[in-house]
Order: structure tokens, then sequence, then C-alpha cells
């Protein structure tokens, strides 16, 4: 009986052959330069077997799909360098900034200096100049739960339970294996730009970007990015979902609603302090700028702009409400809608005049239809009582403007 014969056009050229053959075999050249291949528009790593006709399309750093693999290869052999290098800590892939990889240490973190990011670098450097080849294995859940036990990986022990298969897909690389998710590169030689820096308490992992056609793009911090996205972790850590695993716990538990409630709190309280921040803002805009000749009574004239704020007010008036109720029960609710009753009125009159104060004749023109903006100076020199009847009179009065029989305008 004769062989099947079939075709793979690859390169403009089609090849003939009978029995199946790896993608990587078909490559002319070096074949580090080549990441993954598309066979009839599907991502295949390049130990893929072909054995039916098929058209092929080699993958670099300079495509989408490739770069993909490149991140999740770089990923397992910086964590492959991290065991070598500080054996005893166990390593986590946070949250991204700047387009790059963010690595931090979750037990027995290491001092991050320049000695030790040179030890770290020097290694994955010989992890890639060893050029191991990275082996796909199969494995069940029981031998990959003995595994995880091993290597420390609780929160992948615990995700087996609600895996549907009965199998798991482990990479070995040397003495090294673990679970990535996704395709990878057939050896460590493919892999060969990176940068790395310490950053906060861990390390940034920098890679090629299809989009920078295959290059590393400058490093752009983003410290408010970043900080909110740390919170966000540590706010992950403190009710405990931070991984997927523990995600799942709090799904398949009878008080989901309870969590909810606790996350929705903790929201208000993001709230409160960005209006808090607001407040901050204006008090320093206003003394920089030495604005202190405001008219209290233009606090109250706002229809000009009321229409067009609309829907800024409804979300400004029910956060008033959530405000209220979280208020209750901290037993600060005044304190919540003084704060709401200043940030409303002057975060949207910055809003809707962004060159108040920057000019004076302008300053002058706009003070004469002054729509919304209170005396700061005034203001706090009312006694807590006053304010907080200054507040809830303000609050009162927009509640029926905006709200009242007709609804809001």
């Amino acid at each position: 009986m004769m062989d099947h014969i079939f075709t793979i056009t690859i390169n403009e050229k089609e090849l003939k052959f009978a029995k199946k053959v790896k993608l990587i075999d078909l490559i002319d050249g070096d074949v580090h330069d080549y990441i993954a291949a598309l066979v009839n528009n599907k991502l295949r790593e390049l130990n893929y077997e072909v054995f039916y006709d098929a058209k092929v399309e080699l993958l670099t750093q300079k495509d989408y799909d490739a770069i993909r693999i490149y991140e999740t290869s770089l990923r397992y052999i910086v964590a492959m360098a991290c065991s070598r290098v500080f054996p005893r800590a166990t390593t986590k892939y946070s949250y991204s900034i700047s387009r790059s990889i963010f690595l931090t240490f979750t037990k027995d973190a290491p001092c991050l200096d320049s000695k030790s990011l040179k030890l770290l670098d020097n290694e994955i450097k010989n992890i890639i100049n060893q050029d191991y080849p990275l082996i796909r294995t199969v494995v069940p859940n029981e031998e990959a739960k003995e595994i995880y036990l091993k290597k420390g990986f609780d929160d992948k022990i615990e995700i087996l339970k609600y895996r549907p298969e009965k199998t798991v897909h482990l990479y070995s690389c040397a003495e090294y294996m673990n679970y990535m998710y996704g395709h990878m590169v057939p050896s460590t030689g493919h892999i060969k730009d990176y940068s790395l820096r310490i950053y906060d308490n861990g390390i940034i992992i920098q890679y090629p970007r299809s989009e920078e056609k295959g290059k590393i793009p400058e490093f752009q911090d983003a410290p408010t990015f970043g900080r909110v996205l740390k919170e966000s972790y540590e706010w992950g850590k403190l009710v405990r979902t931070s991984t997927v695993s523990q995600i799942n716990n709090w799904a398949s538990k009878e008080n989901q609603m309870d969590f909810i409630t606790m996350c929705e709190a903790h929201h208000n309280n993001m709230l409160a302090e960005l209006g808090i921040k607001i407040l901050s803002d204006i008090s320093d805009y206003m003394r920089n700028n030495q604005i202190t000749d405001l008219i209290p009574e233009d606090l109250l004239k706002i229809d000009s702009i009321a229409d067009a704020n609309a829907e800024v007010y409804e979300s400004i008036l029910d956060n008033i409400a959530a405000y209220s109720d979280m208020g209750n029960q901290l037993n600060e609710t005044r304190e919540a809608q003084k704060l709401l009753a200043d940030t409303c009125a002057e975060a949207i009159y910055r809003l809707n005049n962004p060159d108040y104060g920057t000019n004076p004749e302008i300053a002058q023109q706009e003070a004469a239809e002054l729509s919304l903006f209170t005396t700061y100076q005034n203001h706090y020199a009312l006694s807590q009582a006053e304010q907080e009847a200054a507040a809830q009179a303000y609050i009162d009065k927009k509640w029926e403007e905006f709200i009242g029989d007709d609804g809001l305008s």
C-alpha cells in the first residue's frame, strides 16, 4: 500500500511529503529566527507535525501571535532561572506595567539589588545559550498534583479541582518542570531579546513587541497606574481573590452576596478617597492662584449648564445616596455629604471652565456669570455645624431640582 502524499506550501514553494513532518524541519536558515507558524491559518508550535495538505506561514517576533508565544516562553525561562538563583523563593507574575511583565516574590523573597539582578540575568542568558529543548508532557491530574506539591504551587493544586480534564500539559526543560498556559517555543534559544529592571518590590521584564516591529519599546513609567494596580493586587490578597482558584472558592460558597457587599463597600471607600483628593487639589489650585474673591451666591446659579451635565449630576446624586448609606454604617454621614457638596460644585466647575484662574481677563468675565463654584475660604471659615448645614442644604436643593416630581432635567 502506497503512503498518502500531501502537499505543504511554504514561502510560495510546494513541497511533497509521504510522511508527517515537523514545522521546524521545514525552515531554511536559522530556526531560532522563528517563533511559531500558522498552518491553514491556525496557530501552531514549531514542533507540530503536519500530515495533510497545508499552507504554512512562519511567524517571527514581528508578528502579534508569535509575540504571545514569545512572552509565555520568556515567563517560563525566567521562572526556571529564579528556581536556580533563588531556590527558596516563590515567584508570581503580577500586573503589567509599560507593556512588560512584572515579577514578584511571594515567599522568601531575595534582597533585590544590582548584584542579585545581575545573577538572575546571567542565569537567564545561560539557559538561552544552552538552547534546552522545551518538551511538552501530558500527565494525569494526580501526578501533576504531586509535582505541584513538591514545587509549592499551591494555587495550581487548588485549580485542579475545577478542571474537567483528567490530564495536565506540563513543559519540562533540563531538570525544571512547570505548567504554562499557551503555546511555547521549541527550545530556549528562540528567546533572544529581553531586558530586566528592578521596580518597586519586584522585577520588570521587557520583551519585543509586534507593534514595535519586534523591538523592545522604551520603558515608560506610569506611577499612578502602577499604584492603582498595586492597590488592587493588595486588596485581592486581603480578601483571598489573587488567584483563579481563590475566586472559584468564593463563587462556590453560599456567602457570595457577603463578598459582593464587601467589595462594593470597598469601592465606596475608594470613591470617598477620590473626592477628598479632588478637594485637596482644588484647595492647592486656589491657594496657588490666590483665588479668594468668589461670590457665595453664585454657587446656586447652575441653570446655564444643568442640561449639559445632567448625566454627571445623576451620577453624583447616586453617589450621594451611596455615600449616605455608607456614612450611616460608619457614623460619618455628615462629613461624607459635606465632601460631596464641595466636590460636586468645585469639580464640575473646573470641568466646564478649564481656563478659569489662568487668565485674569477670562477670570473676570467668568466671575460675572459664575455657575458652579463655592467660596472656599468663606465656606471653611464656618463652624462644623454650619458647614454640615450648608452641605445638607446644598444636597437637598440639588435633589429637589434634578430628581423632583418631573425627574432629572
